[in-house]
């Protein structure tokens, strides 16, 4: 039955390709490889034969014949996606991993520094967005025991059948690891996956099997209350952190020439290093060390340091962190960044550096 719905789209294929074709053409034939057929053979112009261990496939213009086992089909190579659809869904035995409308769920986990928006997939994993401090959201799939063969998926949104005003959609290839996250998705298409399940649709992954060529695999998502969590994400989302931890572990706030006085700039950098130590669980400690230009004698230039790094201290204080969390140093003009043979390495020079040291992560997680 397949094979004659793939062979009605034949029609589509009767012109060649154009460069844009080509280009999809080769992604599908690839795809052909990764998915097991064991033979493929384009019917057109001008042929090229890939060899991968014991499968060969035949690519050039127009459609192709591919068999899977005993199954036969002919589709324009345009039509990727909805061929290899319409090919693996011929499996009687596809595994299938996808939770049931009684035991869907979805979980919001709220951090500082990172917001997750997870759904567990049983005997396989879970499926999860997270969006960390000062980067873009980005989607992946979870499995310890990975069934997933390297190589490219197939990606689709199942409209519900109950809701006639929705359709499926296909959403293209992505790439399939080994590993533990077999599949990374970037911002816009975890975007996507966002908008698919808030109107209610399922994503679904269609990959072979890593331990049989003739195996297909799906894994699918749920919509089943996903809307009422995705409302707890955002509110997690709003309170997150500007700025990631990459630029909170190491910062500096620089002082005016012979002035320990704490700048306007200064205190919107302390006011976020502030709010972050206050709700941070696994901070151990910050380092607050005081530095100065060569400007004065060695002398002044230790207490002006000094002065610097416990105005910064006194600051964070005043916004409610622990003295017992700040360790604070001076060094006056011994570790130099920049020359003072100028302005701007004066300027440089003038400075109290912060180091966050968090917990080790084994006792964090106790």
């Amino acid at each position: 039955m397949h094979a004659k719905r793939c062979m009605r789209l034949k029609k589509f294929a009767q012109r060649p390709l154009n460069s844009t074709g080509d280009a999809i053409s080769g992604q599908y034939f690839q795809a052909c490889i990764g998915l097991g057929f064991e033979r493929a053979r384009s019917q057109g112009i001008k042929k090229q034969t890939y060899q991968r261990s014991s499968e060969k496939i035949v690519t050039g213009r127009g459609f192709l014949s591919a068999h899977i086992g005993m199954r036969h089909a002919v589709c324009p190579a345009r039509w990727l996606v909805a061929c290899l659809v319409l090919l693996l869904s011929s499996y009687t035995l596809a595994v299938t991993f996808h939770p049931r409308m009684d035991e869907a769920l979805w979980e919001t986990d709220s951090a500082v520094l990172r917001c997750q928006l997870s759904q567990p997939i049983p005997a396989f994993g879970s499926a999860v967005f997270e969006q960390n401090a000062g980067q873009a959201l980005r989607f992946y799939l979870y499995s310890p025991a990975n069934p997933l063969a390297k190589g490219q998926a197939v990606l689709t949104s199942q409209a519900p059948r109950w809701n006639p005003d929705l359709a499926d959609d296909e959403l293209g290839l992505v790439n399939v690891l080994e590993g533990s996250q077999p599949i990374e998705l970037e911002s816009a298409m975890a975007n996507r996956l966002v908008a698919e399940l808030y109107a209610g649709k399922s994503p679904r992954f269609l990959r072979r099997a890593w331990y049989a060529q003739g195996q297909a695999v799906e894994v699918a998502m749920s919509s089943v209350a996903f809307r009422s969590a995705y409302v707890e994400y955002q509110q997690c989302l709003s309170a997150l952190s500007p700025v990631g931890f990459d630029q909170l572990e190491r910062s500096r706030v620089q002082f005016d020439s012979d002035k320990a006085a704490i700048t306007s700039k200064a205190q919107e950098w302390l006011n976020t290093m502030a709010d972050y130590l206050s709700r941070a669980t696994d901070v151990e400690q910050l380092f607050i060390d005081g530095h100065t230009d060569n400007t004065h004698n060695t002398s002044y230039n230790s207490e002006l340091s000094r002065r610097r790094a416990e105005a910064v201290a006194d600051y964070l204080a005043s916004k409610g962190i622990s003295r017992n969390q700040l360790t604070v140093r001076f060094h006056g003009e011994r570790f130099p960044v920049s020359p003072n043979t100028s302005v701007a390495g004066k300027a440089d020079n003038r400075r109290v550096t912060l180091r966050v040291e968090r917990v080790p992560q084994p006792i964090a997680r106790r």
